[in-house]
């Protein structure tokens, strides 16, 4: 029953993915890539070259040198022949989805879930919005592949320990000699594995050393590349290189306690209340209820996962990885509160909650889809504009990231000035009116205007209101106003700043998102005016 549960889940999800993700369009964070490959052609090489160099220098994300020949095989594919690079690309990623919610649903059976919760709790994960919305990036990020190894780890690792396997020691040593070069977060298995072993086993000195020496690797990625070839790469801590060192070391300062309330939007808020208050009342009442040694693995791996986040909390799409073991956390709430509870409205009533917010979570499928496809057709919409009105070299200059979705929509019709980067980042005013005169061909600003939930304007260009720079007011292009239903009452009510996002990573920062604008309930929005 399990093997055919297992198979229905990889089909049902790989196929659902064809649907939800098309074929037909390249969203962020692909077209940035593809963009920069555009402007500054990368020179030819193999695809052995090209993960040689991948492997021989840091990445400005960090030293993920997977990732990285992914990312460069995708764009260099995409420039050559772009459908049939989107189409390899999604195959690639549905597959990688499908085998996601197996290995999901096989570690929560694993760890002691009933069938039926198990599938609850795989399908919590994959309709979630992180993972839905890093599913739409197809080549610079497979964000399915973190959950694949974590899980992956873990299975191999119960099956050598408990069930004295020696097949899977391969499929484990490759994991974690791998992992940290896909991925910082997945220096986190050696972690959890040391904590079952350390609470679960003997403490085999072979294993101990096994997992310390993996954790190693993970905190120092290059070492290991370094010793076999490549003398060039610095011997740094992850904590120091790319996104991460950037995010310690002051480029996004403070405590971030909103993350807690992020949980609360990335999960049905209803169920996520009721599971919490419960176990707070279990615990009070009888210990017994996390005394389970998978309980007690679970929570340390959602602790290990997520509390990071209070420091290095960027967007929501991240919070993917912690959701993994808070999923199967829920599976447990849920099986644990529907068999204790023996009065028949009460069961009903539980039905009925976990009906609610089970819906709430699955529609995401259908209305991440919409919101996405809203998004783009106005992205379209823009670019075409600009080939119809504008001259090839015309330069465009615009404060969003989605800019250069624009670009790449166009078919590369315009300048982008600056590259893609905020044009405050790029210009000052002097610099920029220099600019304008000694380049050739006219200037445009696209303001892509956001609002508060009190219509107030957000992050305009910096320079459309500085009077050194004359200007002429084309008005308003298009607006876009997507909006989507949602059915857990207590979202109404969820703090605009942590609101669900709904579209490609890092976009969330170009669009108003949160309760409807109109004032409707039980409906969400993401808007933007041009």
């Amino acid at each position: 029953m399990k093997f055919l549960v297992t198979l229905l889940l990889f089909l049902t999800v790989s196929v659902g993915y064809f649907w939800f993700r098309g074929v037909d369009r390249l969203y962020w964070d692909d077209t940035p890539s593809v963009a920069a490959a555009y402007l500054i052609p990368p020179p030819p090489l193999s695809p052995l070259q090209i993960l040689k160099s991948c492997f021989a220098q840091l990445q400005i994300d960090g030293y993920r040198p997977i990732s990285c020949w992914i990312r460069d095989m995708g764009r260099r594919k995409t420039i050559a022949d772009q459908t049939s690079s989107i189409r390899l690309f999604v195959w690639v990623n549905a597959i990688s989805q499908g085998l996601m919610a197996s290995l999901i649903f096989l570690t929560g059976a694993a760890l002691g879930l009933s069938l039926p919760f198990a599938i609850i709790s795989t399908l919590l994960f994959v309709a979630s919005t992180p993972n839905l919305t890093g599913a739409l990036v197809i080549s610079a990020g497979i964000q399915s592949l973190i959950p694949i190894f974590v899980c992956g780890g873990i299975l191999a690792y119960w099956a050598i320990r408990e069930k004295s396997k020696k097949w899977p020691i391969p499929l484990l040593a490759s994991i974690l000699l791998l992992g940290p070069y896909v991925r910082e977060f997945l220096g986190v298995l050696p972690v959890v594995l040391f904590f079952w072993e350390c609470t679960n086993f003997q403490k085999s000195r072979v294993w101990l050393s096994i997992l310390s020496a993996a954790f190693v690797h993970a905190l120092y990625p290059t070492l290991l590349t370094k010793l076999v070839g490549f003398a060039s790469l610095p011997l740094v801590r992850v904590d120091k290189i790319g996104n991460l060192g950037a995010s310690l070391s002051g480029g996004n300062p403070g405590k971030k306690w909103r993350v807690f309330l992020d949980l609360f939007n990335i999960i049905p808020p209803s169920l996520l209340l009721v599971c919490l208050l419960f176990a707070l009342f279990a615990l009070r009442r009888n210990r017994y209820v996390i005394s389970s040694p998978h309980i007690k693995f679970l929570m340390f791996f959602f602790a290990v996962s997520f509390l990071p986040f209070i420091k290095i909390f960027h967007e929501q799409v991240h919070l993917s990885y912690a959701l993994l073991p808070l999923v199967i956390l829920l599976g447990f709430c849920l099986r644990h509160l529907w068999h204790q509870t023996h009065r028949h409205l009460l069961k009903v009533a539980l039905a009925v909650l976990f009906s609610v917010t089970f819906a709430d979570q699955l529609i995401n499928v259908y209305t991440v889809r919409k919101v996405t496809r809203d998004m783009y057709d106005k992205i379209d919409l823009i670019a075409d504009w600009s080939k119809q009105n504008m001259a090839p070299t015309d330069h465009l200059i615009s404060q969003a990231h989605h800019f250069a979705c624009i670009y790449l929509r166009s078919g590369f019709y315009f300048q982008p000035s600056g590259g893609f980067a905020h044009p405050r980042n790029m210009f000052t005013t002097d610099a920029l009116k220099a600019r304008m005169a000694e380049t050739g061909g006219g200037f445009y600003f696209l303001d892509i205007l956001m609002t508060d939930s009190k219509g107030r304007v957000q992050k305009r260009i910096p320079f459309i209101d500085d009077v050194r720079i004359e200007k002429q007011n084309l008005g308003e292009l298009t607006r876009l106003v997507s909006r989507f239903p949602f059915i857990d009452p207590l979202r109404n009510f969820m703090p605009l700043k942590t609101w669900y996002w709904h579209g490609s990573p890092d976009l969330e920062f170009d669009f108003y998102r949160g309760p409807a604008l109109n004032g409707s309930w039980f409906t969400g929005e993401v808007s933007a005016t041009y």
